[in-house]
């Protein structure tokens, strides 16, 4: 996992618990939880749509506005 992609998952502790904020590697906003390990950008107008974090820190675009998924 290098710094780029830390920089897009960040910890945040509430009470006795840690919480991951994520943001959008593309408009740099919060990203919503989907399903599973998939988030989707708050921002309507972000090209990002669909992305997934692996466990090694690499973000990976499932979808994107032009509606094709990714593989």
């Amino acid at each position: 996992m290098n710094a780029q992609d830390k920089q897009w998952i960040r910890l945040v502790k509430e009470g006795r618990r840690w919480r991951r904020e994520v943001f959008c590697p593309q408009c740099g906003r919060r990203m919503d939880l989907l399903k599973e390990a998939r988030y989707t950008c708050e921002n309507p107008k972000c090209a990002v749509i669909e992305v997934r974090f692996r466990r090694d820190g690499a973000v990976e675009i499932l979808l994107d506005s032009t509606k094709r998924r990714k593989t």
